[in-house]
């Protein structure tokens, strides 16, 4: 009968306790070994050193009953494993994010240009039609370069290129202030003034016949 107090107040939230941490410890250890998860390293060597120091804390107990100092050091430990696995958690999602915008911004950037490309046209495009309500005036200026083939043929691609590149230029120094300037082709561009004065977009075409 006196046993019992003992059993309910001390062994069992003890047994339970290492239970957890037993538990913590296997299901770390398995998603690392079966999933190959490297994330999971840190926080299973965190699991691994708090069930060491429970178990040696425990050890104190029943011998010394001195645990509380040895348990702290473990659990400040594991603290601070945690913690730099946070930080390393942290780091990469920053660093994913930086990725994800780069290859956004690849994905819709013409290479030869660095202007938008058609994919972005595209979508602003479907974007416009699906929200209409968002629009209050719209403009659309359609550009090409004439004789672009006969530049191709007479001085090489990379003279046509070279064209290409230049009328770029122009046509995002005299829109940028304007509009959203776009290489749909080969030798075509495309403007989109939106929600603008009209008065932008002719200013727009004045610079661009200046040129």
């Amino acid at each position: 009968l006196h046993i019992l107090p003992l059993i309910f107040t001390v062994l069992l939230p003890q047994l339970l306790l290492a239970t957890v941490f037993i538990s913590t410890m296997v299901i770390s250890f398995v998603e690392l070994i079966r999933d190959q998860n490297k994330h999971m390293l840190l926080p299973s060597i965190a699991n691994l050193i708090l069930l060491f120091g429970y178990i040696l804390a425990m050890a104190c107990f029943y011998q010394s009953g001195n645990y509380i100092r040895m348990f702290q050091h473990f659990v400040f430990l594991f603290s601070i494993i945690l913690f730099a696995e946070m930080f390393y958690k942290m780091e990469a999602l920053y660093t994913d994010a930086i990725q994800m915008k780069t290859y956004q911004r690849l994905a819709f950037t013409d290479g030869m240009t660095g202007l938008y490309n058609r994919f972005a046209f595209e979508k602003d495009i479907v974007r416009l039609c699906e929200q209409p309500e968002t629009v209050s005036s719209l403009g659309i200026v359609a550009l090409d370069i004439n004789n672009l083939k006969s530049i191709n043929d007479t001085h090489g691609h990379h003279a046509g290129d070279n064209c290409i590149q230049k009328v770029a230029s122009i046509v995002d120094e005299s829109f940028r202030h304007f509009g959203e300037c776009y290489r749909i082709g080969g030798d075509e561009f495309m403007v989109l003034n939106q929600n603008r004065p009209e008065s932008d977009l002719l200013d727009g075409i004045l610079n661009f016949k200046t040129r």
